[in-house]
């Protein structure tokens, strides 16, 4: 494995689905894309 595809396997890695959570994030304050785009997008009439 070369070093540049190490980010992407560990991206992949099981682990991060479980320590990694959508409510873990919330805690710290972490929008998901879907609520930064809620709040940021303009308002189309």
């Amino acid at each position: 494995m070369r070093a540049e595809e190490g980010g992407w396997a560990m991206a992949q890695s099981p682990i991060l689905g479980i320590t990694i959570t959508l409510s873990r994030l919330r805690r710290k304050t972490y929008l998901s894309m879907l609520d930064y785009y809620s709040k940021a997008k303009p308002e189309i009439q």
